[in-house]
């Protein structure tokens, strides 16, 4: 299944629509047996998503591939340790994939990214990368040849800006990570609960809506089957509060996929302000 168990919610409140806060030990341990039962066997995590690589750890499970993320600025703490760090907090001898989850140092000193291969040279890493937020970003580190293993990057109905770097980076054969498939649960929002500070998106939420009234389908499988459409996408990152929802996920990508006239209808919504999709642009 193409889907990577997203492991922010498990350390710290993400998300705008998270209302249940940080899951328990139990909760977390259903979502696992669930994955395991429906052969997802990706975890996705960061050192800065609180103790969410230390609840991985505590899990002992060594079924899963686990990528995680550290941070470019080495002027708080060097690649190596970082990379120490996270393993030994994971409980892993090595581990599957390591991200940079902010590339401007890494595009100030290039050493850093020599760095990150030296880890990956000693076998502690199987891949690296670096998760990225805009197309400037991405061309700028290609151009530096910073060649990734695997990227992680937006991708969703209304968040189409990757849409014509895809085949370029499967050229270069790297194994593109989707995030923010749902917007944090935006897509979700009904117009009169839509805050303020988001307003921008509602004419791309209505486009999308009309869409999902013309074609008869639910929010939740237009959303997900758009993007598991994608055949250039190896994975979607998505993060569960609960098993009930991972539950629902996976039902509906048990359904039929959606057909091309309603993909084609989506990659036609056309939005105003494009900087809103991006979560770090989210004001109150």
């Amino acid at each position: 299944m193409k889907i990577a168990l997203g492991t922010a919610q498990w350390g710290m409140n993400y998300g705008i629509s998270n209302y249940n806060g940080i899951p328990n030990d139990l909760e977390i341990k259903g979502i696992i047996e669930l994955a395991k039962i429906n052969k997802i066997n990706y975890l996705d995590t960061a050192s800065i998503y609180g103790n969410s690589e230390e609840r991985i750890g505590k899990l002992n499970d060594l079924s899963f591939k686990i990528t995680t993320k550290i941070s470019s600025n080495i002027i708080k703490d060097s690649i190596k340790n970082q990379v120490d760090n996270s393993i030994k907090k994971l409980k892993q001898k090595h581990i599957y994939g390591c991200l940079f989850h902010d590339t401007k140092s890494l595009v100030k000193n290039k050493s850093i990214w020599n760095q990150l291969k030296d880890e990956k040279d000693k076998g502690r890493i199987q891949k690296i990368g670096y998760s990225v937020y805009d197309v400037e970003e991405l061309n700028i580190l290609l151009e530096l040849n910073f060649i990734p293993d695997i990227i992680q990057l937006p991708y969703s109905c209304l968040d189409l800006k990757f849409e014509s770097s895809l085949k370029k980076l499967k050229d270069l054969d790297v194994e593109i990570h989707a995030r923010s498939i749902f917007l944090q649960g935006v897509y979700f929002f009904k117009k009169e609960n839509l805050p303020k500070h988001l307003s921008m998106l509602e004419d791309g939420l209505s486009q999308m809506n009309k869409i999902k009234d013309y074609f008869n389908i639910k929010t939740l499988d237009l959303i997900l089957h758009f993007v598991l459409k994608n055949k250039l996408i190896d994975k979607l990152v998505l993060g569960f509060e609960n098993k009930k929802q991972l539950n629902e996920i996976i039902t509906s990508i048990n359904k039929t996929e959606i057909s091309d006239q309603i993909s084609d209808s989506v990659k036609k919504i056309i939005l105003k302000n494009y900087k809103i999709l991006n979560p770090s642009n989210w004001k109150n």
